[in-house]
């Protein structure tokens, strides 16, 4: 199923939205290599990921994961690990990771930026995969396996598209083996899917 629309319409232009889609993209192409160079992908998920490990001090320097044939994400001190919850946001695993992450917030992301101002739309998703974040810490504070991706900002963004708009229909395509078929679903069961996912 992949959301592409809603019959709730938009009065401005959600340049927040799709300034946040054009960065995922830029990022995937200009520092991930667009996943072509798995040794590029690699590095950039370990190196800009959130590893909640480093973060707390909890996961031993020099201790690694594998994350590859002979490729392993090392535990680091690196200044830029403080930064890694808000640049991991904008970092993917691969193409269908950040097509769907790109779905899901331009369907839900510019209702949400139309509704509260460009400005509290781009902190609020911002918060949003902050707190995921913190909860992924939380849950799980010497993790040496780093995080990547926009899911838990896209979810505070679902989350708040549910509060505002709880009966609106959602546009999901649906692909049977070789039938494809729009069905309007509410938006709370698509909220439901995405947690799924």
């Amino acid at each position: 199923m992949i959301p592409i629309g809603d019959d709730n319409p938009t009065v401005r232009v959600p340049v927040v939205t799709i300034f946040l889609i054009v960065a995922m993209f830029a990022v995937w192409v200009l520092v991930q290599g667009a996943g072509f160079d798995e040794n590029l992908l690699v590095a950039s998920v370990c190196n800009l990921g959130m590893v909640p490990g480093e973060l707390t001090h909890l996961a031993p320097l020099g201790s690694g994961i594998p994350i590859g044939p002979e490729m392993a994400c090392v535990i680091d001190g690196q200044r830029i690990n403080i930064l890694t919850p808000l640049l991991s946001m904008f970092l993917h695993g691969g193409w269908g990771h950040i097509i769907g992450n790109a779905m899901f917030l331009w369907v839900f992301g510019n209702n949400i930026e139309d509704v509260v101002g460009r400005g509290r739309f781009l902190a609020f998703y911002l918060l949003c995969g902050l707190v995921a974040s913190a909860a992924h810490i939380v849950v799980d504070p010497g993790s040496p396996i780093p995080t990547v991706g926009a899911s838990g900002a896209i979810s505070g963004v679902m989350g708040a598209y549910l509060v505002l708009f709880p009966k609106v229909r959602v546009r999901m395509l649906f692909l049977f083996v070789i039938i494809l078929k729009v069905i309007p679903i509410p938006a709370w069961l698509v909220l439901l899917y995405w947690f799924g996912l």
